[in-house]
C-alpha cells in the first residue's frame, strides 16, 4: 500500500487513486496510462499500460421488399458496407448468420419480426428489427355464367370473388380489365376458352378458365 498514486497521460495527471474506472469508453481513451506511486516520501519508477478500445459496430440498416404475396421471395438486405463482421439474425423460422436474407416461396410462417445485430472483435452492435408481412395468395376465382349458348345470344361472364383488379383473356387472345365479360350478340368467333386472373391486396390469383360453346 502506497501513500499516494499518480496516473498520468501525456505527462498530465489524470487520476490520484490506486485504481480508476472509465464509463462509456471511446476511442479517445485508448492511450497509455503511466503510474507512479509514493511511499514514505520515495517515488517508484513509472509503470505504464496501454488501453485498447475497440470500435462498436454500427447498428445495422435493413431494407426489405415487404409486403410480399404467398409464394413470392422475401428479400432483406443489410445495407451497411462493413468488412470482417459476423452477422446474427433472429427470425420467425429460426436463427441465421448470413449478411442478407432471401426466402423463396414465402408462406405465413415467414411473417413477423426479423432482428439483426453484428459483431466484430468481440464488440456487438445494437439490434435492428424489421417486420415482414406475407399476404395470402388469392385463390383461383370462380367464373359464373352460361357456357352453352346459341349464336346471337349474349355472353355474360363474371366472378363471385371480390378483387381489386381483373384480367380476362378472351379466345382471340385479347385482354380486358373489366370485372365482367359482356358480349351482346355471340358469333362462332366468340367460342373458346375464357381465362380470368384477379388481384387483391397486391397478390395475384391462380388463373381460372372456362370454355364457352356456341
Amino acid at each position: 500500500i502506497a501513500d499516494s498514486y499518480s496516473w498520468k497521460v501525456n505527462g498530465i495527471e489524470k487520476y490520484n487513486t490506486n485504481s480508476f474506472e472509465i464509463l462509456d469508453a471511446n476511442i479517445n481513451d485508448a492511450v497509455t496510462y503511466t503510474l507512479v506511486i509514493t511511499k514514505d516520501g520515495c517515488e517508484s519508477n513509472p509503470s505504464s499500460i496501454t488501453a485498447i478500445v475497440k470500435e462498436t459496430p454500427a447498428k445495422p440498416t435493413l431494407n426489405s421488399n415487404s409486403p410480399v404475396c404467398e409464394g413470392q421471395t422475401i428479400t432483406i438486405v443489410h445495407t451497411n458496407n462493413e468488412v470482417g463482421y459476423s452477422h446474427f439474425w433472429t427470425t420467425p423460422s429460426g436463427n441465421l448468420t448470413t449478411k442478407d436474407i432471401s426466402i423463396t416461396s414465402a408462406n405465413a410462417s415467414h411473417e413477423g419480426e426479423y432482428i439483426k445485430y453484428v459483431e466484430k472483435d468481440g464488440c456487438r452492435s445494437e439490434s435492428t428489427t424489421i417486420t415482414v408481412d406475407v399476404s395470402d395468395k388469392s385463390q383461383a376465382p370462380t367464373i359464373v355464367g352460361q357456357l352453352e349458348i346459341c349464336e346471337g345470344q349474349p355472353i355474360n361472364l363474371s366472378t363471385s370473388n371480390s378483387a381489386d383488379s381483373y384480367v380476362w383473356t378472351l379466345p382471340n387472345s385479347t385482354t380486358s380489365t373489366n370485372s365482367t365479360v359482356d358480349i351482346l350478340s355471340a358469333t362462332a368467333a366468340n367460342a373458346g376458352t375464357y381465362k380470368l386472373e384477379i388481384e387483391k391486396d397486391g397478390c395475384k390469383s391462380e388463373i381460372q378458365q372456362v370454355i364457352v360453346s356456341i
